[in-house]
């Protein structure tokens, strides 16, 4: 169900998304602890996967992108010649 005041083809508001891709940072922090920090999983915390915590999160991003106007292509393409420029130097 949409979030009050909210366009009906829309699930999340942007904050909203912002907060679950927060949670789903969140998750993958947690599995990345587990795995390779000091932090050894309990007995009680199922193990998870990189995989599906990368996924949940790309997920999101598109969402809020999309939400937004954003074109995740030409974002990408700035970002990787913004690095690209400072690599040179």
């Amino acid at each position: 169900m949409p979030e009050p005041g909210l366009p009906s083809d829309r699930y999340w508001s942007p904050l909203s998304q912002f907060a679950r891709l927060a949670e789903e940072v969140g998750e993958l922090g947690r599995e990345l602890n587990f795995r390779y920090g000091d932090k050894p999983r309990a007995a009680k915390d199922e193990g998870g996967s990189l995989t599906d915590e990368l996924g949940d999160i790309f997920f999101i991003v598109l969402l809020l992108a999309n939400d937004l106007g954003i074109d995740l292509a030409a974002s990408l393409t700035a970002t990787l010649s913004k690095y690209e420029q400072r690599n040179e130097r």
